[in-house]
């Protein structure tokens, strides 16, 4: 019985088609167009997120290092953020020494002139400084972070762009 109204109902719908094409038609395409529009929104929100993921540049921390830092001072200050790392804070560590920095800076066109007038080989006044890339906005835990690393000793400032992290 149920078959049999099954195909009564087929039956019916066909019949309706054939009678008014137009009808039908336009309602299958906004149908369709509904679909489609819905699929793409939800792609878009998808592809927002992995973009947010992968291309946020979160804030920085520079932390300027005493001359005399050793390699021990080094240890303390990856201990003093390793509780950071934990929580997924810190995303890479990267230690620029002031050899390096002043190979760079030389190397760079535009400053090229500046740094050879201003620092000469001999007498080489850079930093050593690590950059600390982060995975975080919430100014906080940089905060935190900021102020545990400036409490040791060896550190003789370091910088965060609250701004930066207050607009994302």
């Amino acid at each position: 019985m149920n078959l049999t109204k099954q195909m009564r109902a087929i039956h019916v719908t066909i019949k309706k088609i054939i009678v008014h094409p137009i009808d039908y038609l336009l309602n299958i395409i906004i149908i369709s167009l509904l679909i489609s529009v819905i699929a793409i929104i939800l792609s878009l929100s998808n592809t927002n997120v992995e973009w947010q993921k992968n291309s946020v540049v979160y804030p920085k921390l520079t932390v300027s290092l005493n001359s005399n830092a050793s390699s021990r001072e080094l240890t303390q200050l990856h201990a003093a953020v390793a509780s950071f790392t934990k929580n997924n804070l810190i995303k890479e560590l990267q230690y620029v020494g002031k050899d390096e920095a002043m190979r760079e800076l030389q190397h760079n066109p535009q400053l090229k002139d500046i740094t050879n007038q201003i620092i000469n080989d001999t007498d080489n006044e850079l930093p050593n400084i690590i950059i600390i890339k982060t995975n975080t906005s919430d100014l906080t835990l940089l905060n935190q972070l900021k102020n545990k690393l400036a409490g040791l000793n060896f550190v003789n400032s370091v910088d965060l762009d609250e701004q930066y992290a207050n607009k994302l």
